[in-house]
């Protein structure tokens, strides 16, 4: 499933939440990376979520045993109970003002994730390493987790020490990533349509402006520091 305005989404007077986490001790991941690059995108993605009534947290702190899990830290100190669906978005990502909103464009039953072999590609598809689905692995920088999953996600979970100590950090993109990924095997997904991860290393560099969140993976970030003045980035 790959699209805009999908039937099962969620009705009137939901409540959601977007949360980004990013940890001082992390900037050393991308050491040759001279701004605060982190500082753009939530001021971009909070930005973002105030126009559409969302609730937003940055969150610094409280990962356990890597930074990479603070996509899980929700469902470890309880917050997305008050939530009818929350999402995770990477510190390295910018929202564009055409952006629509992402909650009215999910599939309520599943988790939402973008996969690798999906969209307008510019390079090859990836199905070597990623026997499990022919749309590649999902990639775990815009991640939706919809109230009808929280209790199979946290279940999933447990204290992540399990899956810490299993932790291929070399296959389909380790840490975090991973773990969506096996927990997609396990209980199933939702592809994202590309507009909501437009990730640089697959697609069009000069069509990023006409998506909806660019995501400037990893040598990519060096951009955002221009990006963050353009006219079609939201801040």
């Amino acid at each position: 499933m790959d699209l805009i305005n999908q039937i099962n989404t969620p009705v009137m007077n939901s409540k959601f939440l977007i949360y980004q986490y990013f940890e001082e001790k992390s900037h050393h991941l991308n050491s040759k990376i001279t701004f605060k690059y982190q500082d753009l995108s939530k001021k971009s993605i909070s930005k973002y979520a105030h126009k559409f009534s969302i609730d937003y947290k940055f969150y610094d702190n409280g990962a356990p045993f890597l930074t990479y899990y603070g996509i899980f830290l929700p469902f470890l100190n309880g917050n997305y109970k008050n939530y009818d669906a929350i999402c995770f978005i990477d510190s390295d990502v910018l929202a564009t003002i055409d952006a629509i909103d992402i909650f009215e464009n999910i599939d309520i039953n599943n988790i939402n994730t973008l996969h690798m072999n999906t969209g307008p590609l510019v390079v090859e598809k990836i199905n070597s390493e990623n026997p499990w689905n022919e749309l590649g692995h999902a990639n775990s920088g815009v991640v939706v987790f919809p109230k009808l999953i929280y209790e199979k996600i946290v279940k999933f979970l447990g204290d992540l020490s399990e899956h810490f100590k299993k932790n291929d950090h070399n296959y389909l993109g380790g840490y975090d990533q991973l773990v969506v990924n096996n927990f997609e095997k396990k209980h199933g997904f939702s592809n994202l349509n590309y507009k909501f991860n437009y990730h640089l290393g697959r697609y069009n560099v000069n069509e990023r402006k006409n998506t909806y969140f660019i995501h400037y993976h990893r040598n990519f970030k060096k951009l955002m520091n221009q990006d963050i003045e353009k006219e079609w980035v939201l801040t």
